[in-house]
């Protein structure tokens, strides 16, 4: 989840966002002004048609309604991100 309050003219980019199916993904209030937010993978469990935006006290119920209101992130993509956690490498024996 993002939540955007007085940061102002700030790049936000390369991102990974995941919610819950109650929470928002996004929220930026309206005093943040001049950010921009491209090439980021957002994700929620309510899926992308009810994931929950708001930006700038705009609501938006779904991703395609947050790029709509928001003109932002044109080149991110909404989609469940593959991550795999890292498996740690045995320690040397010392034998």
């Amino acid at each position: 989840e993002l939540w955007i309050q007085l940061a102002n003219n700030n790049k936000i980019t390369g991102n990974i966002f995941w919610s819950s199916a109650e929470g928002p993904l996004l929220q930026s209030d309206k005093a943040a002004d001049g950010n921009q937010l491209d090439n980021n993978i957002y994700y929620s469990e309510a899926g992308r048609d009810d994931a929950y935006f708001n930006w700038r006290d705009n609501e938006a119920d779904g991703f395609d309604a947050y790029l709509r209101i928001s003109k932002q992130d044109a080149h991110s993509k909404f989609e469940r991100p593959n991550l795999t956690v890292p498996v740690a490498e045995a320690a040397p024996s010392g034998r």
